[in-house]
Order: C-alpha cells, then structure tokens, then sequence
C-alpha cells in the first residue's frame, strides 16, 4: 500500500513541477532552436518523471491485489451412497 502512495505522490509532485516550469518563461537567447530544445527537454523531463509515478502507482497496486488472501476452495465430491444392509 505503501508503494502505491508514493507513486501517487510523485504524480501529483510531476503535476505541480510541470505547472510551475510551464509557467515559468523560457530564457531569451534569442536563438529559436536553443529555445526550442530548452522546451524539449522539459516536456521530455515531466514525461519521464509522470511515467515512473505511473509505474510505481501500478506495482503498488499489483503488490495490494496479490496481498489480498483469497479463500482456498476445496470442491467436495459427493460419495455414491452404498445401498443398505441386507437382514
């Protein structure tokens, strides 16, 4: 459960990382490929940090459904009834 938490915690952290960088305005260089990679690689950051709290949220699932006993079922089968004694 635990592992599931942190990985909801790290999207909610890449949500407010990347509002915050979008925000913020690109450096004037002047030079449009500069900026353009500047902006590359920020979309290319939040991606992959937003992927890997993906991920984490996902293996914590997975942990708590596999910790999650189900009821061991044992199919009974019913005896033929023996006929009764002869007097």
């Amino acid at each position: 459960m635990l592992t599931f938490f942190v990985g909801v915690g790290l999207l909610v952290a890449v949500f407010f990382l990347a509002m915050a960088d979008l925000k913020r305005p690109l450096a004037e260089t002047g030079n449009a490929t500069v900026m353009g990679m500047a902006l590359i690689s920020r979309i290319g950051l939040l991606f992959v940090m937003g992927l890997a709290g993906s991920i984490i949220a996902g293996r914590g699932v997975q942990l708590y459904q596999a910790g999650i006993r189900k009821p061991d079922v044992i199919e009974v089968q019913e005896r033929p009834e023996a006929p009764p004694p002869e007097v």
